[in-house]
């Protein structure tokens, strides 16, 4: 899922803080703030998703992405349907040492 770019802040989810919703609305990922993985490409998408992504944490009943630093807040907490920002790697990806 990929919200509309250029919405104003009211239409995107209540849930969703302001600093989200604004990232959302200039077309970047609402958690990560980075370019989507296919970026050229607009919803629907058929694609990978945050959950498919191996920087995908669970704490609790919410998931986190390993890259930004962690917080309690709604503020970092994203949707397994998502689509992946262009940081993602896929799960069995080995790490590299580099």
């Amino acid at each position: 899922m990929r919200p509309p770019k250029g919405q104003t802040l009211d239409t995107y989810p209540k849930t969703w803080t302001k600093a989200q919703k604004t990232r959302a609305s200039l077309g970047l990922h609402p958690t990560m703030g980075e370019p989507y993985l296919d970026a050229d490409n607009e919803s629907p998408h058929v694609g990978p998703t945050c959950g498919d992504c191996r920087h995908l944490q669970s704490h609790g009943r919410y998931w986190k992405c390993a890259l930004i630093p962690m917080t309690f807040g709604r503020g970092t907490d994203l949707a397994l349907s998502w689509d992946a920002c262009r940081m993602w790697q896929p799960v069995d990806a080995t790490q590299s040492d580099v």
